[in-house]
C-alpha cells in the first residue's frame, strides 16, 4: 500500500496531506465516489488513520459514544456497530469478550475500524496512493494546479490539496498559522469531506449537482 513519493506520476486530482481522522475519511469518501479520480493520502507517521485521537495503546481510553451510534458514515449509523460484531478478534485484542450496543468501545478499537475502511478503500478501483513522506513545501503553479515538495526533495503535483494537519502541538499553532496563511492556497477544513465530491465540482467549475457520501 506504500509508494515512494519519488516513483509517483503526477499530476493527481486531489493530494491530503496528513492520515489522521480527517484525512483518511476525505480518502474513503474520494474512493467510495467512484469518480475515477486520482488521490493520494500522504503522512509521515508510519499509522495511517489512526491520529492522535485513536492512536492510544491504552484500551481504558474509551470513546464517549455509544457503540451503537458511532459510526463514519451518518447515513449509516450502525456501521461501526456491524464492524464491531463482524470482528470480535479486535474486541478481544481489548480485552472485552461482551459487546452491547450501549458499550463505550476503546479508542484503539475504532481506530482499527478506520484502518480497515482504508484497506477497503485501497481496494476499490481507481487509485488511492498511500504515501509516507513529509510535505514541507506547497505552492501554486501556474495554471492554478499546485505543487508539493517532499522533504526527501521529491515534487508532486496536484489539481487540489486537502490540510488536514490536525492539532498544532502547544507552541507551534501561531507560527503554522502565519505559515499557512501567508500561502496562496484555499485552505478547506478536512471535516468538510461530507461534502468532497460537490467541492471537486466546484473547484472544476461544472454546475452539476452530485450527491457525495457524508463524513462526520
Amino acid at each position: 500500500m506504500n509508494n515512494e513519493l519519488n516513483e509517483l506520476k503526477a499530476p493527481y486530482d486531489v493530494v491530503i496531506v496528513g492520515s489522521g481522522y480527517s484525512g483518511t475519511m476525505v480518502a474513503v469518501h474520494l474512493a467510495r465516489a467512484q469518480r475515477g479520480l486520482r488521490v493520494a493520502l500522504i503522512d509521515r507517521s508510519k499509522t495511517f488513520g489512526r491520529g492522535v485521537a485513536y492512536g492510544t495503546t491504552d484500551p481504558k481510553h474509551l470513546l464517549n459514544v455509544p457503540a451503537d451510534q458511532m459510526g463514519a458514515f451518518p447515513d449509516d449509523i450502525g456501521h461501526f456497530y456491524r464492524w464491531l460484531k463482524a470482528h470480535p478478534a479486535n474486541l478481544g485484542a481489548a480485552g472485552i469478550h461482551e459487546l452491547r450496543p450501549d458499550a463505550f468501545i476503546p479508542r484503539l478499537v475504532f481506530g482499527d475500524y478506520i484502518q480497515d475502511l482504508l484497506r477497503e478503500a485501497c481496494a476499490l478501483p481507481g487509485t488511492l496512493d498511500i504515501i509516507r513522506d513529509e510535505i514541507v513545501d506547497l505552492t501554486r503553479r501556474e495554471g492554478g494546479s499546485f505543487q508539493l515538495i517532499g522533504k526527501s526533495g521529491s515534487k508532486l503535483e496536484a489539481a487540489q490539496v486537502v490540510l488536514a494537519l490536525g492539532n498544532f502541538p502547544p507552541g507551534e499553532a501561531e507560527r503554522e498559522r502565519r505559515v499557512v496563511h501567508e500561502q496562496p492556497v484555499r485552505r478547506r477544513s478536512s471535516c468538510e469531506a461530507r461534502r468532497a465530491g460537490r467541492h471537486f465540482d466546484h473547484w472544476h467549475g461544472t454546475n452539476e449537482s452530485r450527491s457525495a457520501p457524508h463524513a462526520r
